[in-house]
């Protein structure tokens, strides 16, 4: 009875390990050797059940039943042994000499040991039993049991070998097989000299038990695998929608910052009411759009890790005059009142991220404005303690707009969400300005808390930590500092010379060079140009500059690589100069990018006026910069009317393909422009050589480089159509795709020779 005990146990306890292979479907959902491995375990529990059923028949003499069931044993013994080899020759996969050796023996023991078995029946030769009962074992048993035997052990010996030469991921599961083999072998060799002890059961239950462990450890691998390979999916679909989203932005926002450019021209040259209020319409829609745009950017960026706060130390009245700046005018045209209530404990002087905790109050006093109707919007801030060096501080934003219900308090910060639609479905927004609000306070240790009643008002706040830099207190009269705060637009302040400082501008294209000496013309300033990086540096390295402008994409040597080397070669110098890249690639994380490698700040192409100058007038050495007093809006109106486009001959005003107002502006004057045109038509038929030259010996770097440069050459003399097929081809060429460029560059090249003769002849 205990032979048929042992084996009942065995056969549980195997069907308890496998259980999830026994319930995986067939073929196609299992790899073949683990369905090679199925078809061992199925021959093995028909082996445990007629060993179950011989000790049974056996105790209880039953020898006709015993005879057959003796059969199906040795039978079904012969079946696991050959789909063992099976297995093991199908998961090592080395489709080797060997393995065909080995499935073509195995077959042959399988068939040798039936034919014995079928023989058995009427003479026996194999086994057979006595008058009493008692089972024999004749010679053929040893025979082919001492086969299975030394065949076990030979693929075993076979596993060992490779498992030796197998690298280091699956070595674990060789030597667990190989094992496995060696096991049954050795039980095998005592059931043959102990016919009536379970030996085979128990080896074949200790084998299973060992591959059970490898293969619960290779489908967690799997698992782990597919688990990977979905989030590499998830992360690559991530980015393409980060790409989408930034290129994306970067196409819509160039068109409105057109539309709004025009819109304050219009501004300037009229008089009528009608128009003005249109224009005030224009520039409120496009104000929302860029918004809406920035905040799907620092959506993205947020996302993907790459937003950074930076430490610096900032002035309070500066940063709530900023904040008061912008909120004001929203809550006025809303018959709002706003109320600014500053703890007089406020140190003057903090270090933070000030334009991030700018971008935090405001988000939150926008929507306070945006969702409140009537009544007020109030901004508090109040210390809670002072700590050594440390202010901790409490920011409320407080109004009596829509309120929040409690079942949307759970969804606030869910980026795109919008609660409430049937009330706030005419409320412009995206749905992310809270979550990247939240978002920005987690990066600075803090975290966003929300008190609302429907229909009564809300309350905002968060507590955040900042060191102290200058512990003056802003005081009960803090509405003076913000009221004496330079509001004036940044414009008044755009007028300087300086013809002490002394620049450097490193660009391939000769035509910005122009452009941008054009620009610079009226402040005086002192400029030596370089077209190639390493003119560049050995400019950098004879002269001494306030300041260098560096573009970023050049043949040979790039502006990070150019600015690598001068950090490399005179590191104090570089230290000392700053040093900011120019590009036409303004798309989002270029400017993170640029900072990253080094560069002191980033400037975009085509240049604009205001920002460029701003720009200089931050960098350059204040001593060097003298403001001048601007002449009042309508001598200015006056001047621009006469002036803007004195020059510029009228054939070229009516080609409908330029814009020629918008090259003007970005070129500063119409004389500059006219140079620069004049420079561009000079150079096409050498650029358009270069580009088949480039074609024809394969130089993709070179080709992306100069339909680069002609990308924003054209855009800054108003071609914006030409600059947008060159831009086509400038990223098919970053994405190797050469086929488009073949099916593109012959249509490109008939159109930019035929540039040529129409701008000469309307330049003249």
């Amino acid at each position: 009875m205990y032979y048929s005990s042992l084996a009942s146990l065995s056969l549980v306890i195997c069907f308890i390990i496998n259980n999830k292979l026994f319930r995986t479907g067939y073929s196609r959902e299992l790899p073949k050797a683990k369905l090679e491995y199925r078809h061992f375990l199925h021959s093995l529990i028909l082996f445990m059940v007629t060993d179950i059923a011989w000790g049974l028949l056996y105790e209880m003499h039953i020898i006709p039943l015993v005879y057959l069931d003796t059969i199906a044993y040795f039978a079904s013994q012969a079946i696991a042994v050959l789909f063992w080899t099976r297995f093991v020759v199908t998961y090592l996969d080395r489709n080797s000499f060997t393995d065909r050796i080995l499935l073509y023996v195995g077959k042959v023991t399988f068939i040798f040991v039936v034919s014995c078995l079928v023989i058995n029946i009427f003479t026996p030769i194999v086994f057979s039993f006595d008058e009493n009962g008692i089972f024999l074992s004749l010679p053929i048993r040893y025979l082919f049991l001492i086969i299975q035997d030394v065949f076990f052990t030979v693929v075993a010996l076979y596993t060992f070998r490779a498992y030796f030469k197998e690298a280091k991921n699956k070595r674990h599961q060789y030597r667990t097989i190989a094992v496995s083999g060696a096991v049954m072998a050795v039980f095998m060799t005592f059931q043959t000299f102990n016919p009536l002890l379970p030996f085979c059961v128990t080896g074949f239950l200790i084998s299973t038990c060992l591959i059970h462990a490898f293969v619960a450890e290779e489908e967690a691998a799997e698992k782990a695998i597919l688990l990977d390979g979905a989030l590499k999916e998830a992360e690559k679909a991530n980015a393409a929608k980060t790409v989408f989203l930034t290129n994306m932005s970067h196409e819509i926002r160039t068109p409105i910052n057109v539309i709004m450019g025009m819109n304050e021209i219009i501004r300037q040259s009229s008089n009528d009411d009608k128009i003005l209020s249109c224009t005030d319409n224009i520039r409120k829609s496009g104000t929302s759009l860029l918004s809406i745009i920035r905040d799907i950017l620092d959506f993205t960026k947020i996302e993907t890790g790459r937003m950074e706060l930076v430490c610096e130390e900032y002035y309070l009245p500066d940063v709530i005059g900023d904040i008061y700046n912008l909120i004001r005018f929203r809550a006025e045209e809303k018959g709002l009142e706003l109320r600014f209530e500053i703890d007089a404990k406020m140190p003057v002087r903090m270090k933070g991220d000030a334009l991030r905790i700018k971008q935090v109050i405001t988000n939150l006093l926008t929507n306070a404005v945006k969702y409140t109707e009537k009544g007020s919007v109030t901004f508090k801030a109040t210390v809670l303690e002072k700590k050594e060096n440390i202010a901790a501080i409490r920011v409320s934003v407080i109004d009596t707009g829509i309120g929040i219900k409690d079942e949307d308090k759970e969804k606030l910060l869910a980026p795109f969400e919008r609660l409430d639609t049937n009330r706030t479905r005419t409320i412009a927004g995206t749905g992310v300005g809270l979550s990247i609000t939240s978002a920005l306070l987690r990066m600075m240790g803090s975290q966003l808390s929300v008190d609302s009643i429907y229909n009564a008002g809300s309350n905002f706040h968060f507590d955040v930590s900042q060191e102290i830099a200058e512990n003056t207190p802003i005081g009960e009269n803090w509405m003076d500092a913000l009221t004496s705060y330079k509001y004036t637009d940044k414009a008044e302040r755009r007028n300087f010379t300086s013809p002490d400082s002394h620049i450097l501008i490193v660009d391939d294209t000769a035509l910005n060079l122009q452009v941008l000496c054009g620009l610079l013309e009226p402040t005086g300033i002192q400029i030596d140009t370089a077209e190639s990086g390493a003119e560049g540096i050995d400019k950098f390295a004879a002269g001494s500059y306030d300041l260098v402008l560096l573009d970023y994409l050049m043949p040979h040597m790039n502006g990070i690589e150019t600015l690598a080397k001068i950090k490399e070669e005179y590191p104090e110098k570089a230290a000392t100069t700053p040093i900011i890249s120019i590009t036409a690639n303004a798309v989002a994380g270029d400017r993170e990018r640029m900072l990253e490698a080094g560069f002191t700040n980033y400037l975009s192409k085509p240049v604009v006026v205001g920002e460029f100058m701003d720009m200089l007038i931050q960098y350059l050495p204040d001593e060097k910069v003298h403001l001048v007093a601007q002449a009042s809006s309508e001598e200015v109106e006056e001047a621009k009317e006469d002036d803007e486009l004195e020059g510029i001959p009228a054939k070229l005003l009516d080609i409908p393909w330029i814009d020629v107002k918008q090259g003007v502006e970005y070129c500063g004057t119409a004389e500059t422009y006219m140079m620069a045109l004049s420079m561009f038509t000079d150079h096409i038929d050498e650029k358009a050589d270069l580009l088949e030259d480039c074609l024809t010996n394969d130089d993709l770097e070179m080709f992306i480089v100069t339909v680069h440069a002609l990308k924003g050459s054209s855009l800054t003399l108003g071609m914006a159509d030409f600059s947008a097929k060159s831009k086509e081809l400038e990223f098919a060429g970053k994405r190797n795709d050469i086929e488009f460029i073949k099916e593109k560059i012959a249509d490109y090249l008939d159109e930019f020779r035929g540039l040529k003769p129409v701008l000469q002849e309307c330049s003249q």
